[in-house]
């Protein structure tokens, strides 16, 4: 079983005085392990996929095919444009099934908006990306007509997530375009409709790394979307550096254009982590300010000719200036600990205690392990006992 360190110290220091053999960490028998391990794996594969699967067909066949069908485009199009938008979507919901967001502000579990929104969610999970995109499609237009922007936000990043999820033989040329629309709309629902940043955060972050992930153009995509976010100033400034660094990673992903050496993106990365190792400085993060220095530097002072800054003088002044002032911070904060009478490394407590049990004994050597490579020498303690033991002695002879 394994244990945080906090468990770990907690259980040795209840453990002080006592038999070792009453304070053991509890486990689970392998025994026990396998039978749990075949209860999941039978309940999953036998009863709640089969029912989930169940429920998609019956949903689907009683609630999505009527809504993609003549009668239910004829009744959303007699809600745009004609006078009896409460008539038309209580005779398209049945009797006793409008869908009563106006007076609620929530979906109740039996409206059909609920109902497809759970298909959605069914198909999503069983990775029938296709028909779970084309069901968000289809309901965050209706959550889109009754002003619901939380469930159309909702809908509209779902949307885009399975469609990015869906295989790229499965979608047209114009997924691109989708996507952005499909994106921008959930974006300005979570930002400008519901007040909600973490709702736009997540939405964007979780599409652009999708995009990242297809390659391609959506690269591209997925840098300008980080870009779109941190222009809105909606991530805290934590978050907001560590978009750029996505950024950059982004554009250092970009393959070359038909293995040339056109088409990459190595210099506008090498501009980002440079932004990134400039708003790492200013929050004292130094470590992480080094690392996108490092990885601006191999770009333009690589052995690589595409991203070589050598022959502007006024670009490699500026980042020297970066690495400088990086440098005079790191030797300011040395000097500023040296100051207060910090120690320059760090020191590990040692407790005298009995290291009777493997567990204490596992953690003494794991904290008189080094940290820094330095080998401890024994001649030296040696003579220092020595020379204090004489000194003891004499001391003794002067009083005796």
């Amino acid at each position: 079983m394994w244990l945080t360190a906090f468990e770990e110290l907690d259980m040795a220091q209840a453990g002080d005085g006592e038999d070792e053999l009453t304070h053991l960490p509890g486990y689970v028998f392998e025994s026990d392990i396998m039978a749990i391990r075949a209860f999941v794996r039978e309940m999953v594969t036998q009863s709640i996929i089969p029912t989930m699967e169940r429920h998609v067909a019956l949903w689907n066949e009683n609630v999505a095919s009527r809504r993609r069908g003549i009668t239910g485009r004829l009744v959303n199009f007699s809600k745009k444009w004609t006078g009896f938008s409460s008539g038309s979507r209580s005779s398209a919901s049945g009797p006793g099934l409008a869908s009563g967001f106006e007076t609620l502000g929530f979906y109740r579990p039996e409206t059909h908006e609920a109902t497809m929104r759970k298909l959605a969610d069914f198909a999503f999970m069983l990775r029938d990306y296709k028909l779970a995109h084309s069901t968000y499609d289809l309901v965050r237009g209706d959550f889109f007509e009754a002003k619901a922007w939380k469930y159309h936000a909702a809908a509209s990043e779902m949307a885009a997530v399975s469609l990015l999820l869906t295989p790229k033989h499965l979608v047209s040329k114009s997924r691109a375009e989708m996507v952005d629309q499909i994106l921008e709309s959930s974006f300005y629902s979570y930002h400008a409709r519901c007040g909600d940043i973490s709702g736009s955060l997540r939405c964007v972050t979780l599409c652009l790394e999708l995009l990242k992930i297809r390659g391609g153009d959506g690269v591209d995509d997925a840098a300008k979307w980080a870009i779109r976010l941190i222009d809105s100033r909606l991530p805290s400034r934590i978050a907001d550096v560590l978009l750029k660094e996505r950024v950059a990673a982004c554009y250092f992903s970009k393959p070359a254009v038909q293995g040339r050496v056109s088409g990459l993106r190595r210099r506008k990365a090498a501009l980002w982590n440079i932004l990134s190792a400039e708003a790492w400085i200013a929050q004292g993060r130094y470590v992480q300010a080094h690392k996108c220095l490092h990885q601006a530097q191999t770009v333009y002072f690589g052995q690589m000719f595409e991203g070589q800054i050598k022959q502007f003088g006024r670009a490699c002044d500026y980042v020297t200036s970066i690495q400088a002032q990086l440098n005079l911070r790191v030797s300011s904060s040395h000097m500023d600990g040296a100051c207060q009478g910090l120690p320059p490394s760090p020191v590990v407590d040692e407790e005298s205690e009995a290291l009777g049990d493997p567990l204490r004994r596992q953690r003494a050597t794991t904290l008189t392990s080094t940290t820094t490579g330095a080998s401890l020498e024994t001649a030296p303690l040696r003579e220092n006992l020595e020379r204090n033991t004489s000194k003891d002695r004499l001391a003794q002879g002067a009083f005796g």
